[in-house]
């Protein structure tokens, strides 16, 4: 079994290579067994349809070769604009059924490498794959096309502008640099992790143990200590930021306890549930603000913003 083949079967099969899948079956009854390999069926057919070195199978005639056309192929559609019509309807139609598409649509933040790698192979299963996605693209706009994978899922589900996963990510960067005031330190660390996305397409916390990029300048222990060396400057920007500030903190606090990244609205809900019940309201009030449901105003809140911001510091600090 090629190594592609191999990722798509433990993808089907909850993480079981195909020893590990054997060993299952030997454990069970044989009607348990027999349920379980029919569990699997889709498994099954996919192996079925490929040759042992990864590729499908090639049908072999005697009859004389005529060349009729010459075209390129999208393999489940007749051509690009087909390819790109199919591949919408697939991604609209399995939106609340694949959980990976949804977040894509809906909270990208909170996409893990995991679910990606696994919706990018479902994807393939299906026929639709970035470079032909991005072909079909190129050859209906007489562009050339460079997006990944999440920005073409976007643009095929909500309508979201096609950029190049480069683009993106430099985008992203750039917006951070803009809202904050980055120290040295933290800039070092912004270029890695730029250096990073433009390779892969999510980032958590675990990377920075587990990749030696940032494993071998410390990994998340050093940037734990920054984030607790940027608690200084922040509190210094609170009087008219209000908002950002608290947003900010509450994502630290988040980070910190739960070794995930998530939006800074995400993060403030959760922080609020944690926070003295007298001061979560300024939080909500924060996400709130920060998506565009209310105008928050912070106008003699002053005491109530002291306590909560020491609060939140505190929490911050206890992780040091």
């Amino acid at each position: 079994m090629d190594s592609k083949t191999m990722e798509h079967f433990i993808d089907m099969t909850d993480g079981m290579d195909p020893t590990q899948f054997i060993s299952e079956l030997e454990r069970e009854k044989p009607g348990e067994a027999k349920k379980r390999i029919l569990q699997y069926y889709e498994t099954f057919r996919m192996l079925q349809e490929r040759k042992a070195d990864g590729s499908r199978p090639v049908v072999i005639s005697d009859e004389k070769d005529e060349l009729l056309a010459h075209e390129r192929g999208f393999g489940i559609s007749n051509g690009p604009e087909d390819y790109l019509e199919a591949f919408s309807n697939y991604i609209k139609t399995n939106l609340n059924e694949i959980a990976a598409l949804n977040i894509v649509c809906t909270r990208p933040k909170e996409l893990t490498r995991e679910s990606l790698n696994s919706l990018r192979l479902t994807l393939d299963r299906e026929g639709f794959t970035q470079q032909k996605l991005n072909t079909a693209v190129s050859e209906m706009t007489n562009e050339e096309a460079a997006a990944d994978m999440i920005s073409l899922i976007r643009r095929y589900a909500i309508g979201s502008p096609l950029i190049s996963h480069e683009a993106r990510i430099r985008r992203a960067v750039d917006r951070l640099k803009k809202a904050h005031n980055f120290s040295r330190q933290e800039l070092n660390w912004l270029s890695r992790m730029e250096k990073y996305l433009m390779e892969e397409s999510v980032l958590n916390i675990s990377v920075f143990d587990e990749d030696g990029r940032f494993r071998n300048h410390g990994g998340f222990e050093k940037i734990n200590k920054a984030i607790l060396h940027s608690l200084p400057t922040l509190m210094k920007t609170i009087n008219g930021d209000e908002r950002n500030v608290l947003l900010t903190l509450a994502r630290m606090w988040y980070s910190l306890s739960s070794q995930k990244i998530c939006p800074k609205d995400i993060a403030a809900y959760w922080a609020a549930e944690n926070v003295p019940e007298e001061l979560a309201y300024l939080l909500i009030m924060a996400a709130e603000g920060y998506t565009g449901k209310i105008k928050d105003c912070w106008k003699d809140k002053t005491e109530e913003l002291n306590k909560l911001t020491d609060f939140l510091q505190q929490k911050i600090k206890g992780f040091a």
